[in-house]
């Protein structure tokens, strides 16, 4: 009988702790010890609770089935607060678990479930984050209303082994708290007539105002800062804030190509594609964990997923993952010559990896790079050096910089520019004619593009945009953001800008 073969629909939980295998480095052997035992104590005790049955531990997380959605859902938002519940009354044992939900029909083997719904719920928890709950959309229809829950879209997910991308929300347990307004007495009929009369002359004042106002401006809205996790959009005019769009949750690098725009969000472990023409973000796609640089072009879209030691190359023509390549901390990246050319950061490495069989090559140390006119430029410290994208060989002598490189950016002219994250400045670098520093660039100076006849840097630690003119060779302008800016692009007309929340 152990080997008959059942089916049925089931709800899977997959529980996983985040970070677990940092919890002895940071508490200790017996400190560790006793906060993973509690963790699966209280686990235990939830779903004891909401009739849930363990299939299996997994390492420091569990594998649990439900016969309602519903419990499922509410046993998830039972751990997490009595996870949180434990770690206020002992901080030194606090533990971050990230819970995923699916539903769908499962074979069973002497009470064992596997199938494609199984694996679907592994990809959906490794989806999610340390504290939070991702579900599946089968999950978030058949849950129905629960009390105080609520389901936010996340958008569509592309999980690894799956064709069709997922859509997934998240489960927020917490209701926004809101003060009841003041009792007031009944206002006279007479006396409220006129108010609304007034109003809405008022109402309408505003409205002719404000389109004269667009009217006068173009129909362009400004801004007077940009949102962390978004991205804002400069005009590289005026140097004004027109808009912004927001992404996922720590935005770093973004690219433009193959259409659209796209950007690496490295805690939400996802890339955003944003339509220019329209602003907004018009899918979200899972292209491996925590994504930190991001290039499109020779048809795909190119992820750096720097601490899983791989390469994502997406197809944006299918919306999916179509390889991955296996590197050494990949960071930054860069496609044209006919390839894409990455960095990385473990063995300080450049590799060129072909389109087509999408083999790397080791090309030169190095620890940033950017592509101009007929060269593709390295930076090794302080060491620059030009070389030649057919034969992928140096040309002529290095250059040497008086700080270490940060990232680079090459114009029209070919110009190399270079920021100094730790000594707030750019270097302008021209190969016919030397090199030459310029200080006091923001504060922090990381991410640099050229574009609408500026050259654009990113001020992590100023929040602001800094604009030097190439010509002048100075700072003109500093737009300051709200929020700490991070990568930059200049593409479709406008200055483009990933921020994250201030440090």
């Amino acid at each position: 009988m152990s080997d008959q073969l059942d089916t049925g629909v089931v709800t899977l939980m997959f529980t996983d702790v985040e970070g677990s295998t940092d919890l002895t480095r940071r508490l200790g052997d017996e400190v560790a010890r006793r906060t993973i035992q509690e963790h699966r104590r209280i686990v235990r005790a939830k779903l004891a609770q909401h009739d849930g049955r363990e299939i299996d531990s997994i390492g420091d997380g569990f594998m649990i089935t439900f016969s309602s959605p519903r419990r499922a859902v509410a046993c998830a938002v039972a751990i997490h607060k009595a996870l949180a519940d434990h770690a206020r009354e002992h901080p030194d044992e606090e533990v971050r678990v990230r819970i995923g939900l699916n539903v769908g029909e499962v074979l069973e083997r002497g009470g064992h479930p596997f199938g494609a719904a199984v694996n679907a719920t592994q990809r959906v928890a490794a989806t999610a984050k340390g504290g939070q709950v991702f579900v599946s959309e089968p999950v978030r229809h058949l849950a129905g209303t629960i009390p105080e829950v609520i389901f936010r879209d996340r958008g569509r997910f592309q999980l690894k082994g799956f064709d069709e991308r997922w859509r997934l929300y998240e489960v927020d347990w917490e209701r926004p708290k809101e003060k009841p307004p003041p009792k007031r007495k009944p206002e006279p009929a007479a006396r409220r007539r006129r108010r609304l009369l007034l109003a809405g002359v008022l109402a309408g004042a505003t409205v002719l105002a404000l389109a004269a106002f667009l009217i006068l401006r173009g129909g362009t809205e400004t801004l007077d800062r940009v949102a962390p996790n978004s991205v804002g959009i400069i005009d590289s005019d005026s140097g004004e804030i027109v808009g912004q769009v927001h992404v996922g949750r720590t935005p770093e690098d973004i690219a433009f190509g193959e259409g659209s725009l796209w950007v690496a969000n490295l805690e939400s472990g996802t890339i955003s594609e944003i339509d220019p023409g329209s602003r907004e973000e018009v899918a979200t796609f899972n292209a491996g964990a925590r994504p930190r640089g991001i290039a499109a072009g020779e048809g795909a879209v190119w992820v750096a997923n720097g601490f899983d030691n791989e390469l994502t190359i997406f197809d944006p023509a299918q919306d999916r993952v179509a390889d991955r390549v296996a590197l050494a901390g990949p960071k930054d990246v860069a496609v044209g010559f006919g390839a894409a050319w990455v960095v990385n950061v473990t063995d300080t490495t450049v590799v060129r990896i072909a389109p087509d069989t999408h083999d790397p090559e080791r090309i030169a140390e190095g620890t940033a790079l950017a592509l101009g006119p007929n060269s593709v430029w390295i930076a090794n410290g302080k060491t620059l050096r030009r070389f030649d994208p057919e034969t992928r060989k140096p040309v002529g002598r290095p250059f040497t910089l008086r700080f270490p490189a940060t990232q680079l950016a090459v114009d029209e002219e070919g110009v190399v520019w270079v920021t100094h994250q730790g000594d707030d400045a750019v270097s302008r670098l021209d190969p016919t004619g030397g090199a030459s520093q310029i200080e006091g660039v923001g504060d922090g100076p990381t991410g640099i593009a050229v574009g609408g006849g500026s050259v654009w840097v990113a001020s992590s630690l100023g929040r602001s945009l800094i604009r030097i003119g190439p010509g002048s060779r100075k700072v003109e302008q500093a737009i300051p953001l709200g929020s700490s800016p991070k990568g930059i692009v200049v593409a479709a007309g406008s200055v483009w800008v990933t921020t994250q929340a201030a440090g």
